[in-house]
C-alpha cells in the first residue's frame, strides 16, 4: 500500500474520530463494505470467474454483483450468503486483530 493511500486513510480516520461516534460508526460500516467487496473480487478472480459466471452460480443478477463489488450496495445477509456459497464459504465473525492482508482466498 502506498504511503499516500495510508496517509489518506489515517486522515479519514482522524476526521471521523474528531466528528464523533456517529462518524466513526459510519466509517466502520464503509470499511466493512469495501473489505467484503474486495474479498469477493479476489475470490472470484482466483477462480477465473466473471461476474456473469458468479451470477449464474448464485442466481443473483450481474448488475447487483457489480454494484456490490464497486461498493455501491450492501447485500443482505441472505444475499451475501448466496454470493459466497459457490466458494464453499459461509458468513462468520472475524476478530479485529486478524489482519485481512494475511487472508488469502481459496
Amino acid at each position: 500500500m502506498s504511503r499516500d493511500f495510508e496517509k489518506l486513510i489515517a486522515d479519514i480516520e482522524a476526521e471521523a474520530h474528531a466528528e464523533g461516534p456517529e462518524a466513526v460508526a459510519q466509517m466502520r460500516t464503509y470499511q466493512t463494505r469495501f473489505r467484503l467487496a474486495s474479498q469477493l473480487i479476489s475470490m472470484r478472480k482466483a477462480r477465473g470467474w466473471s461476474q456473469e459466471r458468479l451470477a449464474e452460480l448464485t442466481g443473483i443478477g450481474q448488475p447487483e454483483i457489480s454494484n456490490f463489488e464497486r461498493g455501491l450496495g450492501s447485500p443482505t445477509e441472505v444475499t451475501l450468503a448466496r454470493l459466497i456459497a459457490p466458494f464453499e464459504y459461509h458468513i462468520g465473525f472475524v476478530p479485529d486483530s486478524v489482519d485481512e492482508r494475511e487472508f488469502v482466498p481459496a
